[in-house]
């Protein structure tokens, strides 16, 4: 079978400046490693375009697979988003459109287990359907682990040990 690269392309959100998103507790101590999903669909499919497009709209909500694992000045592990000029291309997260002469689609993805969990990816897959069929993302996912991972100060003791 022959192989043709159509065309490759880089997806990212424009920020006005680079943004930190720490790694929560959870994220630290998965497994350091990324993982491969295939997605088979057979015709009727959407275009390569459609496709293409609602994966950027769905980037758009989840900012997190369209970063690079680094560490933050403290040393500690983070997701950086925005402008990286001047670093090296870190590949955290690959799709992969794959055509067949009968008309199938496979779609192949990839990510570090940092950046999202099966959870979170599935989510994505989701809301990235919906987009390509032109339905709303609902609910939207939410990003801010601070309100609700961070450890209470003072600690709140509920039970007597």
């Amino acid at each position: 079978m022959e192989v043709k690269v159509r065309s490759s392309r880089i997806l990212t959100i424009p920020m006005s400046q680079p943004t930190e998103i720490p790694l929560t507790i959870f994220d630290r101590f998965v497994l350091n490693i990324h993982i491969a999903i295939l997605y088979a669909f057979t015709p009727p499919t959407s275009s390569n375009v459609a496709i293409i497009v609602g994966l950027s709209n769905t980037l758009h909500h989840f900012p997190t697979l369209t970063g690079h694992l680094t560490k933050n000045a403290h040393r500690h592990p983070c997701i950086m988003l925005g402008d990286f000029n001047g670093s090296a291309l870190v590949v955290e997260a690959t799709v992969q459109l794959n055509r067949f002469w009968c008309s199938g689609l496979v779609i192949g993805v990839t990510s570090h287990h940092h950046v999202a969990n099966g959870q979170s990816m599935s989510s994505f897959f989701v809301a990235w359907g919906k987009m390509v069929r032109g339905i709303a993302i609902d609910p939207l996912p939410l990003h801010d682990h601070y309100s609700w991972l961070m450890p209470r100060d003072p600690p709140l003791l509920q039970f007597n040990h």
